[in-house]
């Protein structure tokens, strides 16, 4: 293990509240100020159910092309792990791409 990386883990572990406040809560802040913006912009500009058939006519096109190849993965959502809402821990599934 590197002395940088060593370093890094000792602020984490032994100052992470000073690192929450300090690094994450300006972070958080500043994402949500942009996700705030973009919405905003998004609703002024009326894109998002202009492209509302469009996006959903994808999906279906996906799940067309999955069903004719066989159904032989599970279908699973893009969204990020971080973004579910759930308490569950996520665990490794091989057939996630």
């Amino acid at each position: 293990m590197s002395k940088s990386s060593q370093f890094f883990e000792h602020i984490l572990t032994h100052y992470r509240g000073i690192f929450a406040t300090l690094i994450l809560l300006p972070l958080s802040t500043l994402y949500t100020a942009y996700t705030t913006v973009r919405n905003g912009l998004v609703f002024k500009m009326r894109s998002a159910p202009a492209k509302h058939d469009q996006k959903v006519q994808k999906i279906i096109d996906q799940i067309e092309d999955w069903k004719q190849a066989g159904c032989t993965q599970r279908l699973c959502t893009a969204r990020s792990g971080w973004k579910t809402m759930s308490y569950l821990l996520a665990t490794e599934n091989p057939t996630v791409p």
